[in-house]
């Protein structure tokens, strides 16, 4: 679906396939941006991080879904006793957070740039990245969201001070 709207000249290859079978295969420095929104567990959260680190060329950036929480604002224990669940409760605060993605972002890149869950960082150099402020730009909501999910957009946005 997502596909269908990219800007003209953009090349997608569509590859379908785990993770580990597939990234093994990718040239190094070969992408602006990796996406990572799949396996929760820590030992897959932390391969596909990995991957991503040698897959995208210095000003890149790497990103990905499901960090509700960063590591300083949970108990490390309850992350390491929990890194292989989806996802938990954090009995102190009532939220929820993917255990196993938070310990696999803290441990390759520490505190990183977050947003609703959203993570992102930008590769300086083959051993070094950094934090990526996005607040100060202007929120763009996808022309393909239907009528009612560009209001919901617009709502979160508004709710969360962004607009």
């Amino acid at each position: 679906h997502n596909i269908r709207f990219r800007p003209a000249g953009v090349p997608v290859h569509h590859m379908r396939g785990k993770a580990a079978d597939i990234l093994p295969y990718l040239r190094d420095g070969d992408f602006d941006i990796m996406f990572i929104d799949g396996d929760h567990s820590h030992d897959g959260a932390r391969f596909d991080i990995r991957a991503a680190k040698r897959l995208v060329k210095p000003g890149g950036f790497i990103c990905g879904d499901d960090l509700e929480l960063q590591a300083s604002e949970c108990d490390p224990a309850l992350l390491q006793a929990n890194a292989a669940l989806d996802c938990i409760t954090i009995p102190e605060t009532g939220r929820f957070c993917h255990p196993g993605v938070t310990l696999a972002v803290h441990e390759e890149f520490g505190e990183v740039s977050a947003y609703f869950g959203f993570w992102i960082m930008r590769k300086v150099s083959d051993d070094r990245f950094e934090k990526v402020a996005l607040l100060d730009q202007k929120p763009f909501i996808p022309r393909h969201f239907s009528e009612e999910e560009r209001t919901d957009a617009r709502k979160a946005l508004k709710d969360a001070g962004v607009i």
